[in-house]
């Protein structure tokens, strides 16, 4: 094979490719078109350059973490410092409102007197209820003043208390023609209060007066 016999089939060959070529690109720019036709048929809509191409984006949802729940590892109730500041206030109220009882329901006597109940539980309620009522059948009365101040105040639970308190007395009991029947001693000494939380709220449930330690209010 001669050179110019050589040029002529490389030119040939070059037009085919080059007609190959074109045929291709036409056959996917015909499938192409006839895609878009279909997807607008089958959604009944028109077909648009900007809507037929342009992909749908699946929207993105960023997850919220879940709640943290802290739980409790102990079997008991959680008990914290400001649990236990307000029960002191409590009791500390609870205190000064039992001697306010305690001078108030023997001059005269009142044996029904409903702070008893607000103040007094169990064998304390029962003593001042029989106290008083005593007053009351013999035509009694009480004059003087009681007065308490706290010295200590402890938790030995969650339910009880202890208050160490400094006392003083000047309270004198007085029959019906006002003739002394007895007197308290005088002076000051420490007594105790023994604290019951209760369902409505804390409770003396027993006052320990006797001992014969003084102490200074």
């Amino acid at each position: 094979m001669d050179l110019s016999d050589l040029s002529d089939l490389r030119h040939t060959l070059r037009r085919n490719k080059q007609e190959a070529e074109m045929i291709r690109v036409a056959r996917a720019a015909t499938l192409g078109c006839c895609a878009v036709v279909l997807a607008a048929c089958s959604s009944g809509g028109t077909v648009t350059s900007e809507s037929a191409l342009t992909p749908a984006v699946a929207p993105t949802t960023a997850l919220a973490p879940p709640p943290t729940t802290v739980s409790s590892t102990s079997g008991a109730p959680p008990t914290t410092l400001g649990q236990q500041q307000q029960d002191e206030a409590e009791i500390r109220e609870l205190h000064a409102r039992f001697f306010e009882v305690i001078n108030e329901i023997d001059n005269p006597p009142h044996p029904g007197d409903p702070s008893l109940a607000a103040t007094t539980t169990g064998i304390e309620r029962q003593r001042l209820h029989e106290y008083v009522e005593s007053l009351a059948e013999s035509g009694q009365h009480a004059e003087g003043r009681v007065s308490s101040t706290i010295i200590e105040l402890r938790f030995p639970d969650r339910d009880h208390a202890f208050v160490r308190v400094c006392t003083a007395s000047n309270s004198v009991r007085m029959g019906p023609d006002r003739r002394v029947i007895d007197r308290d001693r005088g002076g000051t000494w420490v007594t105790g209060l023994e604290v019951l939380r209760t369902a409505d709220g804390w409770r003396v449930e027993d006052w320990l007066t006797g001992g014969d330690r003084a102490c200074t209010p």
